[in-house]
């Protein structure tokens, strides 16, 4: 009873430091408390975790490496498991879309050459099965990109996404106060959709 307590008490105190890392210093962010955690991956530098209305990612490391802006990998890695989490969601009945209107990213120490804490808080709306989502791309830059290059990104980007993919396509720009600028893309995989769905 007392192993189970102390285990029990461990896992709520290393769950809330692990929502508190993504706040900043200057304006504390709400953070989301799950009920019931769903699916955890980590990572040398970063976590993601899952529940059944909440997706959260965190990289707290090193900008650059010898491989470019690792830091940045974080929006790849986030992009294949949302991906393969609206799938697998989706054929299981439980229909989602990110709700973009309260997502929250921060990249708080970004100057291009130390360490960052680089956070994506992703809310799920559980929608009806048309208004669902299967496919999630993401489209920025970690060097503060002009507005044109950006947009110029993509519009390529949704032009290769028409092979893919159905009726509607959301997108929305994050800028956060370091200046990082990223386009989240969501649509609906016709691999898992179709229309009139």
């Amino acid at each position: 009873m007392k192993k189970t307590l102390t285990i029990n008490f461990l896992f709520i105190a290393v769950l809330g430091i692990g929502l508190n890392s993504c706040q900043t210093k200057k304006k504390k962010l709400k953070s989301f408390q799950p009920k019931k955690e769903i699916k955890q991956v980590k990572y040398p530098n970063d976590s993601i975790r899952i529940t059944k209305d909440f997706f959260f990612a965190n990289y707290e490391g090193a900008e650059f490496n010898q491989d470019g802006d690792i830091a940045h990998q974080l929006s790849n890695r986030v992009a294949d498991t949302l991906g393969k989490y609206l799938k697998a969601a989706f054929t299981k009945g439980d229909y989602l879309a990110l709700d973009f209107d309260h997502t929250k990213i921060t990249t708080e120490g970004l100057d291009l050459k130390g360490s960052v804490n680089y956070c994506i808080q992703f809310p799920f709306l559980h929608t009806n099965k048309r208004d669902a989502f299967t496919g999630i791309e993401h489209c920025g830059s970690w060097d503060n990109e002009s507005n044109y290059s950006l947009n110029k990104k993509l519009q390529e980007r949704l032009i290769n996404l028409q092979k893919m993919s159905i009726g509607s396509i959301k997108t929305k720009q994050f800028t956060t106060a370091e200046k990082f600028k990223e386009y989240w893309i969501q649509f609906k995989h016709k691999e898992y959709q179709h229309l009139g769905d």
